[in-house]
């Protein structure tokens, strides 16, 4: 079973700001499972036991090699990608 497809999946993203003020964005690749080519908040999946904070400051040191800290908790957000058949559901974090 597929997650996003085969049943709902869930997904964290974060809205990354450096002291700055500076936006941290994301281009999703060619083998991105969905909206490849498009910029996004970085995040990821979410795994079976994992917390959500757990999940996002794992994705983000594995997919970008950046260290965050998990702030409050801004939004839940129901993302659904009728073209590509796919339901995630996505709590976004400032980070």
């Amino acid at each position: 079973m597929r997650r996003g497809i085969d049943y709902i999946g869930v997904g964290v993203g974060a809205i990354i700001v450096d002291a700055e003020g500076r936006l941290f964005l994301a281009k999703r690749g060619p083998k991105a499972k969905n909206e490849r080519g498009l910029w996004e908040f970085p995040g990821g999946g979410v795994e079976f036991g994992e917390t959500l904070k757990a999940a996002l400051v794992w994705e983000i040191a594995e997919e970008y090699g950046v260290t965050i800290e998990v702030g409050a908790m801004l939004t839940v957000t129901d993302h659904i990608l009728p073209e590509e058949c796919q339901h995630w559901v996505s709590p976004s974090n400032d980070g």
